[in-house]
């Protein structure tokens, strides 16, 4: 099996406003919990970013709680109506 290795990376991500406004999103709902969760974007985001491809879906990994744990939290702030 070969592999295309004929790419270039790029220098700098450029993400759209909408990713800007979650990322924002997701980082106020750890501030507004002080749960001090880091959050690292992962997988094929990352990649097509670096790529300097357009990305459809973002995987988020936390570092001291579960996916559910955290949307519940995301859940709560929404139904809050809090930025």
């Amino acid at each position: 099996m070969t592999m295309n290795t004929n790419f270039t990376l790029q220098e700098k991500i450029n993400i759209t406003p909408s990713e800007k406004e979650l990322f924002e999103f997701l980082l106020s709902v750890v501030e507004n919990n002080q749960t001090k969760t880091v959050m690292r974007v992962a997988g094929g985001w990352v990649r097509d970013k670096l790529m300097g491809n357009e990305a459809n879906d973002i995987d988020i990994s936390l570092d001291n709680m579960t996916g559910e744990e955290f949307g519940s939290l995301v859940k709560e702030q929404i139904n809050a109506g809090k930025p």
